[in-house]
């Protein structure tokens, strides 16, 4: 895993379209890393993008990957037998499930335009990841110009 980089250089290292949110929260501080694509164990390349407040309250995470290639939520199994529950939100059909005693995170789960997308929490509801799902725009590739000349 490469951890520590831009948002730009992860849109370069992975082969399927990127999205972040179009806003985040003031004094949230973000993170992002790239997985490359394993033959063995197979595993198809990943983006994380970790979105935590900078005193540590609240956070959540998108983890990014092609469609039909992605991390099954469901591969944990027994763990988290709990059913999604289909929403729109805006213009988008989301999966969603609040946590359960035997499982602590709220997850969202999308495709959009070929790329695969978990947004979970341990202490934001579904309903906010909602949120930030139907507000998720494709990355961009080149940093922004800031005026500088």
């Amino acid at each position: 895993m490469q951890p520590g980089l831009t948002i730009e250089q992860a849109v370069a290292r992975a082969r399927f379209p990127v999205w972040v949110p179009a806003c985040v929260p003031a004094g949230c501080e973000a993170e992002v890393a790239f997985a490359a694509a394993m033959e063995r164990p197979p595993a198809a390349a990943h983006v994380f993008l970790h979105h935590r407040a900078r005193d540590g309250t609240h956070g959540f995470t998108i983890t990014e990957s092609p469609a039909g290639r992605a991390l099954d939520p469901e591969a944990y199994g027994p763990a988290r037998p709990d059913p999604w529950q289909e929403v729109v939100r805006g213009e988008r059909m989301l999966q969603i499930r609040e946590p359960a005693e035997h499982w602590h995170q709220a997850q969202v789960r999308l495709e959009i335009d070929g790329t695969q997308i978990l947004i979970g929490s341990n202490d934001l509801e579904a309903d906010s990841l909602a949120d930030v799902a139907a507000g998720l725009v494709r990355a961009p590739s080149a940093p922004p110009d800031l005026g500088a000349r």
